[in-house]
Parts: C-alpha cells; sequence; structure tokens
C-alpha cells in the first residue's frame, strides 16, 4: 500500500513537470519514460547501501544490542513477517497478536518506548534525502521533456 502511494505521488510529479516544461499532453511512452527518469532517482537516493548506512548509527546510539537482536528476531518470524506485509494495510489477526504479544515482552516495551526519539530521527535522515531527490528528479525531467519538444 505505501509502495503504491509512492508511485502515485511519483507520476503525479511527474505529469506536473512535464507540464511545466511545456509536454501538457505526453504519450503514454513518454509518461513510462519520465517515470522511469524519476524512479531511478529515487532508487538512488533511496538506496538499501544508502539507507542502511544513513540508519546504522541511529540504531546504534538507540538501542542495545539486546533490544536490536529481539527486535530482529521478531521480523524473521513467522508472525513479524506477516506484519511486516501488512504494513499500510490491515494484518491479519495472527500477525496483530503476534505484534501485540512482542510489545508486550520486556524488550518489545523497551523498544516501543524509543519509538518517538526512532520516528524524528527518521524524519531528520529523510527529509533532506527526499528534497535532494525531488530536486534531482525535476532537472532530469526538465532535460528529458527538452528532448520531447
Amino acid at each position: 500500500a505505501v509502495l503504491a502511494q509512492q508511485k502515485k505521488l511519483v507520476a503525479q510529479m511527474v505529469r506536473d513537470e512535464l507540464a511545466r516544461a511545456g509536454l501538457a499532453n505526453p504519450t503514454k511512452e513518454q509518461l513510462a519514460a519520465a517515470e522511469k527518469i524519476a524512479m531511478d532517482q529515487v532508487r538512488s537516493e533511496f538506496a538499501p547501501d544508502k539507507m542502511r548506512a544513513a540508519f546504522a548509527g541511529v540504531f546504534a546510539d538507540l538501542y542495545t544490542k539486546e533490544e536490536l537482536q529481539a527486535q530482529t528476531g521478531f521480523m524473521r518470524s513467522a508472525g513479524g513477517k506477516e506484519a511486516l506485509k501488512a504494513i499500510g494495510g490491515q494484518p491479519s489477526p495472527d500477525a496483530a497478536a503476534a505484534v501485540e504479544a512482542f510489545h508486550q515482552s520486556v524488550l518489545g516495551k523497551s523498544i516501543r518506548a524509543k519509538q518517538r526519539i526512532l520516528n524524528q530521527k527518521t524524519a531528520e535522515i529523510l527529509a533532506p534525502k527526499t528534497a535532494a531527490v525531488q530536486t534531482k528528479a525535476r532537472k532530469a525531467l526538465q532535460d528529458y521533456a527538452a528532448t520531447q519538444k
């Protein structure tokens, strides 16, 4: 659900940027090419290796080794995998129960207590990356539109 929403946002940005660059009625092929250009920028800025590097220090500073092991263990469990699949949607009753049980554990409570700080740090990391990808994508789309006139 989250990925679908992101794709919709990128598609709208693409249409807006092409129109702003004078390509108000792009063909399906032009739209597809422009969306690929924009998504390539997103994939580059939010590449897994870059994201791991950006968050490694945050997690190391915020959580103990035991908390990280507990969180990783849960995410690798059947209930954790089910919960991950349901992000942005409705988890199954079994997944919801597994998440609740984890949250009620001693380590789960400790991890949850730090969630607000993690959310703040996440926003601090993602905001400049999002701004950078928007700037790069807009420039790339303007360059592309110029070749299509």
